[in-house]
């Protein structure tokens, strides 16, 4: 609620030039849209962010206190599985953000022909048609993209997940014929390190996940950001009898001047088109 207050703020207090020569779908599209997802920050990401975090760090020292040395190897392990889900997010997360800033796009763009049907269909807007069905095509291949990396991300994360596994067993079992470990103790490493590879992969994601919508949070920052370039005067109640008279007034609007040396008297009580 605050951000979109915020917004609606700055999009008012817009020169009219720029306010021109932007879509107004963009501004309803990041009114409604990206705001949501830059809300999202402050819930899913940071509770995300504290559990898998606090979850690993509860398994590392309950490692540490069992073995330091099959910790540290077991930490190797966990390094590469949280570089591989870096390496395999980073297609996935580049694949989201463009889906997000074009659908972005797409939605001013749907605003606009909605908000201007009438105009649309009286000039029969065709080329604008071909616009909109252009801008799904594209939608639609972003997001068919994006669909089929996180339908292949679950089974290779399991695939992982598995090899890791398999390699902490042949490395407890070298530990158990060598007499460094028992087997009770042999057996909780294995489930502490079976139930530490979900925070290790959900660390991952989540942090990805939070770079996934910087485009909504750079969109609703650069209007925040925004500056009039246009300096609002003072303004005086001026109380008259008679008439008000102007003499060599001159007035632009950006790089247009619109009134240049006029001369001119209204009358009180008068009615006067300019």
């Amino acid at each position: 609620m605050r951000i979109r207050t915020f917004l609606k703020n700055k999009i008012l207090n817009h020169d009219l030039l720029d306010y021109k020569k932007i879509q107004s779908g963009y501004f309803q599209s990041v009114f409604i849209k990206d705001t949501e997802e830059v809300a999202l920050i402050s819930g899913r990401f940071l509770s995300a962010i504290f559990l898998h975090g606090s979850q690993l760090a509860i398994c590392i020292i309950f490692l540490v206190s069992t073995n330091f040395h099959l910790t540290f190897i077991l930490l190797f392990f966990f390094s590469l599985h949280f570089l591989y889900n870096r390496i395999l997010n980073f297609p996935i997360h580049t694949s989201h953000k463009n889906l997000y800033q074009y659908s972005g796009k797409m939605s001013a763009k749907v605003i606009d022909y909605f908000n201007n049907f009438k105009s649309l269909k009286i000039l029969q807007g065709k080329k604008f048609h071909a616009t909109v069905n252009n801008s799904f095509f594209k939608s639609k291949n972003f997001e068919l993209k994006a669909k089929i990396l996180n339908a292949l991300q679950n089974p290779s994360r399991l695939f992982i997940d598995n090899v890791l596994i398999i390699s902490v067993i042949g490395v407890i079992f070298y530990f158990i014929l060598n007499k460094i470990l028992n087997v009770e103790t042999a057996i909780l490493f294995v489930f502490f390190s079976k139930y530490s590879s979900g925070p290790v992969s959900g660390l991952a994601t989540s942090l990805l996940w939070g770079k996934a919508i910087t485009g909504a949070y750079q969109r609703v920052k650069s209007i925040l950001n925004y500056s009039s370039k246009i300096k609002n005067g003072k303004r005086n109640d001026l109380k008259f009898d008679r008439c008000i008279e102007f003499k060599n007034v001159c007035f632009d609007y950006g790089e247009s001047v619109l009134l240049k040396n006029i001369s001119f008297v209204i009358q009180k009580n008068s009615h006067n088109l300019i």
